[in-house]
């Protein structure tokens, strides 16, 4: 399971200080491995919040280009990025 929270600046800040073209390198690397062993699977994991919801057609066109499923949920805790939150109005 491969962690992935957003594309290119997205990434960059909810993986601070992580760089999103190592990234790009460690995701091309194994998949190279997974063409040395034919029982690697591999899968895309995101942690999906406030912050990378916007991204998420990003994140889905990057796992697709890369040939690696893509699965998530959705952040519960802290309520503050959660997307399952709503504003009450007064």
């Amino acid at each position: 399971v491969i962690s992935m929270d957003g594309t290119k600046e997205v990434f960059e800040y909810c993986r601070f200080p992580l760089k999103w073209d190592k990234f790009v390198e460690t995701v091309e690397q194994y998949k190279q491995l997974q063409q040395q062993y034919s029982n690697l699977s591999l899968l895309l994991w995101t942690s999906v919040s406030t912050m990378c919801l916007s991204d998420l057609p990003n994140m889905i066109a990057f796992a697709n280009s890369v040939g690696i499923h893509l699965n998530g949920n959705a952040v519960q805790v802290p309520t503050a990025i959660c997307i399952n939150k709503t504003n009450i109005c007064s």
